[in-house]
């Protein structure tokens, strides 16, 4: 059979201004080549790359000129292997061949089909088989005629449905592949002298694999995705086979040896070195190599050196520690830190291989590895923005966690539009990246460029000439993106947040900062003004708050706190707000505010103050928070006839009759609002944010789970888990009397209760009903930031909310836990807790507070729990369907816009 193979282009945009992609032969391609070849097959090898470059960059007439070449072939089989970016013109080519060449069979294989090999037939509905894995002998099969439903590693179309055939096992020996099929590859075009595959050298380079495979799990990598399964080496004798052939038919000076890491195995290492030096390699090519920074020793570097190797490329990838652990990278800065002072004492030349904008890096983090950078003082940067590729553990999650994902084209391409996945604002990650770019990255690669070269003015001019055309067009982009940062800080929205909760409370770690940092990506820049307990801040002491401040900075959110005072009761209010007013004035004059956020009534009456006062410029959201009064009398804290009570429906009603635009936790006080007459009217923007919690944060994990049962010795117990204060509105004594039920039931079972209150009630009333108190665990002082690890812990969350006039109430309780995969108990009454639970099938809603009902509810969870991983999945997804924090974001974000549009 005659048979195609087709590497395809970047997208057409970066085709134009990208030089490295051409001189590195497309191996995978010939290394399939060379297999169907041996098995009696006619093959030929089109790089769309070089059909460009050598056609004036005209692309039409590389589609004229690659059809023209597959009719004169006589091929009706095509293969095409691609990365992510390639897979627009996967599209376009198979459309296009199938247009001209109605028999053809189109066959796809690469990294973007194994990580998302259905949507990639999805996606292309001209393509015919989709390879996962390594697709040597599955394009053999199929050019061999063999049966579709035979071939393993394959997914096809049948009867409009997609079918996935077994895995195909990775090959063992990877010695029985024939070299790669370098013959019907422009061999004199890919070695070309390049500053891209030798590492800034610019030698006649060419690219080798002696191995498949890489030992480590990198969270953003591909490479496992094709060779899965543990790492093959190529022999030694091989090795050298095929080394001796490129010197000899190609004329190369240097190689680079492409594999995931040169150094997986350390003796076959020493091993090949070893043969390198007794027969002579050395002397004859120089060549570079990856390696892993944790395993670099100084005599590694010396019998490297001596064997051939003048570069080195390390996955430094990141300064931050706590980056490189989200990475799974097992690797620590300081082996990083001591490989670079290694390899510079062996007078060797490295690349340092970074990524920035990775899932959950900070400002700080950034601004680490730069440091780093600035540290080791590579010989080239390969500075990156991360790339979510189909199939890694990184782009799971992010899809799993519902996140927008880049074009196919735009993945590796920094001029293209970002998708931010870091942990700061849009803009800010984007200024610090470019200022990194200018600054730091560009002049250590030109300064280290001319360094290698200048012994060599001919092939340094050509080279600089030639292959420096995308550093140009980059570094002028950049430098007119950086100036426009001025004008964009400028037209940034200020928004003042009143709250008369504490930040060093749990509720607004929970329940105000998350939402910002979000809105702060969005053009928001915040004032937080907060009233903070003296024992919180003793406690917090300088440094933390500090700390906490400048951690807070990075998110464009300005943090300003007053005195609560608590004695004398009413004044001590009075006196807080009134301060509290002034201080707005000042913040709202200085900072030029456009919206103020009201957490709640208490900081309501601020705002009327300042309306009487002084006529601004502003919009007010009266973000509710329940109806305060009501639940003040049901916890037992207030009485419907005290002057506390009517002042506070007093100053709600002003508040619903004045603000710009109203927020409620809860469905069923949306509908009391639209009873109000004065509401109704003024047809003010209203919408409904209960508590939210950030799925990303609140998930199972099933190995930090058991980690921690195993430390609290409970990772054979059944456990009920109820986190928060102890009283008020909490019952904890109708709980305590559920867990007897439910003990007497599940004997393995214990109550974990995670609070910072003083326990002596609780454990006075477990005695009491006769409960063990060694199945009672009391945990305290855990923080906010480590409130996932123990709630995904429970076998199911227990809480019960005293019912009285609570409709306003949304207990953010529920969102951590379903996030968390864990199902609740709960009793009916509060806000919308009930309908959500019952609706998603999440948990039991206890009718009444007796034992038969706390039978059968124990009776219900048993057997809702049965349903195992389903049900985790299930609770999850309610979690994001209904108390997502992106949903609230892009909630509060809509508001935001229309008081600003309003204004």
């Amino acid at each position: 059979m005659n048979i195609t193979l087709i590497y395809p282009l970047l997208s057409r945009r970066r085709s134009r201004i990208d030089e490295n992609k051409q001189f590195w032969p497309p191996l995978g391609l010939a290394y399939i080549a060379a297999v169907l070849e041996k098995g009696g097959h006619r093959v030929q090898i089109i790089d769309r790359d070089i059909l460009l470059r050598k056609n004036g960059m005209d692309f039409d007439k590389v589609d004229s000129i690659m059809m023209n070449e597959i009719r004169s072939f006589g091929s009706t089989l095509i293969g095409i292997s691609a990365t992510t970016p390639n897979m627009s013109d996967v599209g376009h080519i198979s459309r296009y061949i199938k247009k001209s060449l109605k028999e053809a069979f189109i066959v796809l294989g690469g990294p973007h089909v194994s990580g998302e090999p259905i949507l990639s037939l999805v996606e292309n509905p001209e393509i015919d088989i989709a390879v996962k894995g390594e697709g040597e002998f599955a394009l053999l099969d199929i050019a061999n005629g063999k049966a579709t439903e035979n071939i393993t590693g394959i997914y096809y179309r049948k009867n409009g449905e997609f079918i996935a055939n077994a895995p195909r096992d990775p090959i063992k020996d990877i010695d029985e592949l024939p070299m790669p099929a370098r013959h019907l590859l422009d061999m004199k075009f890919y070695t070309r002298p390049s500053r891209f595959t030798s590492r800034n050298l610019s030698l006649r380079t060419t690219s080798i694999f002696t191995a498949r495979g890489c030992p480590y799990r990198c969270n953003f990598c591909a490479g496992p995705l094709v060779f899965s399964g543990k790492v093959r080496f190529h022999s030694p004798a091989r090795v050298l086979k095929e080394i001796e052939y490129l010197i000899s038919n190609y004329n190369v000076e240097a190689l680079y040896f492409a594999e995931d890491m040169f150094l997986s195995s350390k003796q076959r290492a020493e091993e090949l070195l070893n043969l390198f030096i007794d027969k002579g390699i050395n002397k004859k090519i120089r060549w570079f190599a990856q390696a892993k920074a944790s395993i670099i020793t100084s005599e590694l570097l010396q019998l490297m050196k001596e064997a051939g190797c003048v570069g080195i490329e390390y996955g430094f990838e990141s300064g931050s520690q706590m980056v490189l652990d989200l990475m799974n990278k097992r690797q620590k800065v300081e082996e990083s830190l001591r490989a670079a002072e290694l390899t510079r004492r062996a007078r060797m030349r490295f690349q340092a291989n970074i990524i920035v904008g990775y899932p959950g890096e900070r400002e700080d983090d950034f601004k680490k590895t730069i440091d780093f950078i600035r540290k080791v003082r590579p010989s080239m940067i390969g500075f990156n923005v991360f790339m979510p590729l189909p199939g890694t553990p990184s782009y799971e999650k992010l899809k799993d966690e519902g996140k927008a994902l880049p074009k196919w084209d735009d993945i590796g391409d920094p001029e293209a539009p970002q998708i931010n996945y870091a942990d700061m604002p849009k803009e800010t990650f984007e200024r610090l990246y470019l200022e990194a770019r200018l600054k730091v990255i560009l002049p250590m690669n030109l300064r280290s460029f001319l360094a290698d070269n200048w012994r060599n003015p001919f092939r340094l001019a050509k080279v600089a000439m030639t292959q420096f055309k995308g550093v140009i067009v980059k570094t002028f982009r950049s430098i007119r993106r950086l100036k426009s940062f001025k004008k964009v800080s400028a037209s940034r929205k200020k928004v003042l947040f009143l709250s008369y909760n504490g930040l060093l409370e749990p509720i607004l770690p929970s329940q105000a900062v998350p939402y910002m940092k979000e809105l702060s990506k969005r053009g928001y820049d915040f004032i937080l003004m907060t009233y903070e307990k003296r024992r919180d801040l003793n406690a917090a002491g300088r440094d933390r708050i500090k700390k906490l401040k400048q951690e807070l900075k990075v998110h464009h959110i300005e943090w300003k706190y007053l005195i609560y005072h608590k004695k004398p009761p009413v004044l001590s209010t009075f006196f807080d707000l009134f301060l509290g007013t002034f201080v707005a004035l000042w913040v709202i004059a200085r900072k030029r505010v456009k919206i103020i956020h009201v957490r709640g009534i208490t900081p309501g009456v601020m705002v009327m103050a300042i309306s009487r006062l002084l006529l601004l410029n502003v919009r007010v959201l009266f973000d509710m928070r329940g109806l305060l009064a009501e639940e003040y009398v049901g916890g037992g804290l207030w009485k419907e006839d005290s002057i506390q009570f009517k002042l506070v429906k007093k100053a709600e009603e002003r508040m619903l009759k004045t603000t710009d635009a109203i927020t409620v936790l809860t469905n069923k006080h949306l509908c009391l609002n639209k009873t109000l007459d004065y509401v109704v009217r003024r047809n003010v923007p209203m919408d409904v944010i209960p508590c939210c919690v950030d799925t990303r944060r609140f998930d199972y994990n099933s190995g930090e789970r058991l980690e921690l049962k195993k430390k609290l010795g409970v990772e054979k117990s059944f456990i009920l888990m109820y986190p928060g204060k102890i009283g008020t509105f909490y019952m904890i004594n109708e709980m305590i009397d559920f867990f007897k039920a439910a003990s007497d039931s599940i004997p393995e079972s214990v109550f974990i209760v995670v609070t910072n209150d003083e326990p002596s009630s609780l454990l006075e009333k477990a005695r009491k009903t006769g409960i063990d108190i060694q199945r009672l665990r009391i945990i305290q002082g855990v923080p906010f930031e480590n409130m996932p690890e123990y709630l995904r812990i429970a076998d199911a969350g227990l809480f019960f909310i005293n019912p009285y006039k609570k409709i306003g109430s949304s207990p953010i309780k529920l969102g951590e836990f379903l996030s968390s995969g864990v199902p609740v108990i709960i009793n009916p009454g509060v806000g919308d807790t009930e309908e959500i639970v019952r609706e998603g099938n999440v948990g039991v809603v206890v009718e009444n507070f007796t034992a038969d009902d706390y039978k059968k509810a124990v009776e219900r969870l048993l057997i809702l729990k049965e349903e195992g991983e389903v049900l985790r999945r299930r609770c999850r997804d309610i979690a994001k369907r209904y108390l997502s924090l992106d949903e609230a974001v892009t909630k509060y974000a809509r508001i935001y816009d229309a008081l600003l549009g309003a204004s």
